[in-house]
């Protein structure tokens, strides 16, 4: 469907394509609990298929401001890198924690809500019921993303650049790029190296697989890549396997924090020191990498602004403003003792 094709798509084709009335349609974007669970999907089929956005002036003829704000996330079981504990207080719950904070303090509630990938329809009906979304990397692509917010104030979390919609995001290049030199021309100046990454989907593992390789390549240095697919038995597990089947490399440099601890599980499960035998670096620096042990030589990514930053660039196109263009926050290498340069 055409992109002015779209623009005529209105709320009556929509009911009828579902063979549902108006009210019934109404209902269903405004998040009305009572709707009937086969009549709401019905609604929901005809919105995805026909591209149906709804207007922001329509609603506001049956309703006022809300007064909340949308955080969209992947559910756990869909999450492509989740951790081997589902109740792991990583880099999400941080994120979550901070955006209530902060739409607190600009007079908002957030209300929380998990999809599958790419589930258009659900995402377009949550417009029914807040004042604007925030949305995570994977919720929706980037052409899914620009088509809403064309019509409804959007902000994306952890998205690319480049996109038109305004996103808020950490220096992955920067960050992975200092750890990478700090590995490759620091004390040991390691030449054996494996990156435990997430998949390409993921624009933030993405851009640090990027980096890597660029830095790498420039020193001539071969790194192997063992990727953590999705509905794997953990960390601990998939490294094991590659363990027990490929030569122990110098250091492993892992695409978070989570892994990395399921790493040096692995490792030691194995016989095998950390870092005495194998070192071992994390990304995003999550409470728990400086208490384990050894403790994590990580990337720290600034969570708790970076989500801050999304509402307030969130409240900015609400009250108006729609001129913020991305948001990019530097990370910082943190030296801990599980990569051997320290004590």
């Amino acid at each position: 469907m055409s992109r002015r094709q779209q623009d005529r798509v209105t709320i009556y084709e929509v009911a009828k394509r579902s063979g549902s009335s108006i009210s019934t349609v109404s209902r269903v974007i405004n998040g009305d609990p009572a709707v009937r669970q086969d009549n709401r999907e019905r609604v929901l089929r005809a919105i995805s298929e026909l591209g149906f956005v709804p207007s922001g002036a329509a609603r506001g003829l049956s309703r006022r401001s809300t007064g909340i704000l949308g955080f969209v996330f992947l559910r756990e079981e869909y999450h492509a890198t989740r951790p081997e504990d589902p109740e792991w207080p990583g880099y999400l719950d941080v994120a979550m924690r901070a955006a209530e904070r902060e739409a607190e303090r600009s007079g908002y509630s957030l209300l929380l809500s998990g999809v599958r990938p790419g589930d258009e329809a659900t995402v377009t009906a949550l417009t029914g019921r807040v004042d604007g979304l925030m949305l995570m990397d994977e919720v929706l692509d980037e052409e899914a993303l620009d088509r809403l917010a064309e019509r409804f104030p959007a902000v994306w979390f952890a998205g690319r650049a480049g996109a038109r919609t305004t996103v808020v995001r950490a220096d992955q290049d920067a960050g992975v790029r200092a750890l990478a030199e700090h590995l490759l021309d620091g004390p040991h100046r390691f030449t054996d190296v494996v990156a435990i990454v997430g998949p390409e989907a993921v624009s933030d593992h993405a851009a640090r697989r990027r980096a890597l390789e660029q830095v790498s390549a420039a020193r001539d240095v071969r790194v192997r890549l063992w990727t953590v697919e999705p509905g794997s038995s953990g960390a601990a597990g998939a490294v094991a396997t590659r363990l027990a089947a490929e030569p122990t490399p110098e250091v492993i440099i892992c695409v978070n924090d989570e892994v990395a601890i399921g790493t040096v599980t692995a490792l030691r499960e194995r016989g095998l020191r950390v870092p005495a035998d194998v070192a071992v670096t994390g990304f995003d620096d999550v409470w728990i990498a400086r208490y384990v042990d050894p403790p994590l030589t990580t990337v720290r990514q600034p969570v708790t602004d970076l989500a801050a930053q999304a509402v307030r660039s969130l409240v900015r196109r609400l009250d108006g403003d729609s001129t913020d263009g991305p948001i990019v926050l530097p990370t910082q290498l943190v030296v801990r003792r599980s990569c051997g340069c320290v004590p």
